[in-house]
């Protein structure tokens, strides 16, 4: 006849050599992720400012809106993603890529680093585009999903 002691210990080594195996096939994965995951290349290739005037505090602020869902979004639609934001009459349209592979957060990273040199590079320009070795950020005053230009 078992006795409890024998039912917790033999659960205890159950539960011991599940967690093992689990902590081993984490270990395997975390390292497998880590091998395909290089470091990101955030060196500059080009960026285009727009030649108009600077933007407005509200345009400003609804380019930094559809920047931050770029930054934050890209990664979870496949690397490659547009936003818009229309409010009244004020218009921005976005578009943010990351190479692949590339992990969630290296594409996040990317990106952040292109959206700080919007800033440095483009001083508050209502159309840019910023590419980046790993990344592509653009952001304009008008549609231009459909162009023949939007992915370099």
């Amino acid at each position: 006849m078992r006795t409890i002691r024998d039912i917790v210990s033999g659960s205890v080594m159950s539960f011991m050599g599940f967690l093992t195996v689990f902590v081993v096939v984490i270990s395997i994965l975390l390292g497998f992720q880590t091998a395909v995951q290089a470091s990101v290349d955030v060196r500059e290739v080009y960026h285009i400012c727009g030649l108009g005037d600077s933007a407005e505090t509200d345009d400003q602020l609804i380019m930094d809106t559809v920047s931050r869902d770029l930054i934050e979004h890209t990664a979870r639609f496949s690397f490659n993603h547009y936003d818009e934001l229309e409010l009244g009459f004020l218009n921005v349209y976005g578009h943010a890529w990351c190479r692949t592979p590339m992990s969630s957060e290296d594409c996040t990273t990317c990106l952040h680093v292109a959206n700080v040199q919007r800033f440095r590079d483009c001083n508050f320009v209502k159309g840019l585009q910023v590419m980046l070795r790993d990344c592509f950020m653009r952001l304009e005053e008008y549609d231009f999903k459909y162009d023949s230009i939007t992915v370099p």
